[in-house]
């Protein structure tokens, strides 16, 4: 497999090519909410106009391209050239100046025919050849990977990640055909990776934020198992003993089973927990969490959906390919239950890198 494809080859070559201009948004951290992150605080901007300058050019000031008001256009999943002739490119000739949402009514991340399509090139320098992390929030994601990497004296360094977050098992996007359920509860997972072989030594990074009760019965199964941040379980009895052993910038843990009482390690520095963890559904967050799923050695979705499919490409283009769907009834090995993604090699990754 090689990575020819993810320059965009001929993205842009023919009309879809005009160099038409995109405005970049900014907005600095400290003055940011939790829906209003500028693209410049995560990624380098730099580098992604750099990337895809033969396409599109980028203006990093919006006043830069017009003062009046976009006209708001909503884009679905990778859309078709008919789309965007019928549905974009006529109000953009108009007006010079839209902005687009994207949206996603459906998820499809299968490969379209055997060749590559202009558009399909497209797709490709989006998915894999533009973005990259600002550096200090890179250096943040890798201290968290290589804190995982550490507690796994056991286990060679390895661990799992699990995208698990509690607020979205309730949601219609969990409900499957005929009453069944796609999402998977920290118990169910549990089970499931008990089931197909893995021991109660296995390190377990879970994308919940917080620590939940929840996630306890899944603690009790694994004990590694780690949020991003430390929590403190109250005690059945009433003593509580609170015992913290400091190593580096990071909480360790003491437990006293006994007493019922103990601390859960940070994964994240103290130091940086503040910064990156005190926006309610915080784009940062988000992005550690998926820089960690895509590092770590095997990832278990919880939770279908897009973020689901995106890691799952950015691992098949790294070459790691163990991503285990639950079950609720596992009879055999994991290789049994390995992602349609993978096992079809149904994924737009394989289009892009080979």
């Amino acid at each position: 497999m090689t990575q020819s494809g993810i320059n965009g080859g001929s993205c842009g070559s023919s009309r879809t090519r005009r160099k038409q201009r995109a405005a970049l948004g900014s907005a600095r951290r400290e003055e940011a909410t939790a829906s209003d992150v500028g693209v410049g605080e995560i990624y380098n901007v730099e580098k992604f106009v750099e990337n895809v300058n033969a396409v599109v050019k980028v203006a990093t000031d919006p006043a830069d391209v017009t003062a009046d008001k976009p006209a708001t256009l909503r884009i679905p999943n990778r859309p078709t050239a008919a789309f965007i002739s019928e549905q974009i490119e006529p109000i953009y000739r108009s007006t010079r100046n839209v902005k687009l949402v994207s949206f996603f009514p459906s998820l499809n991340m299968k490969i379209r025919g055997l060749q590559k399509t202009e558009l399909d090139q497209c797709f490709c320098l989006g998915m894999f050849g533009t973005l990259e992390l600002q550096s200090d929030i890179h250096d943040v994601a890798d201290q968290m990977l290589e804190r995982l990497r550490t507690i796994t004296d056991n286990s060679g360094g390895h661990f799992i990640a699990i995208d698990l977050r509690l607020d979205m098992l309730q949601q219609k996007g969990c409900e499957g055909a005929h009453g069944t359920k796609k999402c998977f509860s920290a118990l169910e997972v549990g089970n499931f990776l008990q089931k197909i072989g893995f021991n109660s030594e296995t390190v377990i990074y879970v994308t919940q934020s917080r620590w939940h009760e929840d996630l306890d019965e899944l603690k009790t199964l694994f004990p590694r198992t780690y949020t991003k941040v430390e929590h403190l379980s109250a005690s059945r009895t009433s003593l509580l003993l609170h015992v913290t052993k400091w190593s580096g910038s990071f909480a360790s843990v003491l437990e006293f089973r006994g007493f019922g009482t103990f601390f859960r390690e940070s994964v994240i520095s103290i130091e940086k927990k503040d910064e990156f963890l005190n926006l309610e559904n915080s784009e940062l967050e988000k992005v550690i969490d998926f820089y960690i799923c895509t590092h770590s050695d095997v990832f278990v979705p919880a939770i279908p959906g897009l973020f689901y499919a995106n890691v799952a490409g950015q691992r098949i283009a790294s070459g790691r390919t163990q991503i285990l769907v639950p079950t609720r009834n596992p009879t055999s090995g994991a290789s049994d239950f390995l992602s349609h993604y993978i096992s079809d090699k149904s994924h737009l990754a394989y289009s892009c890198l080979c």
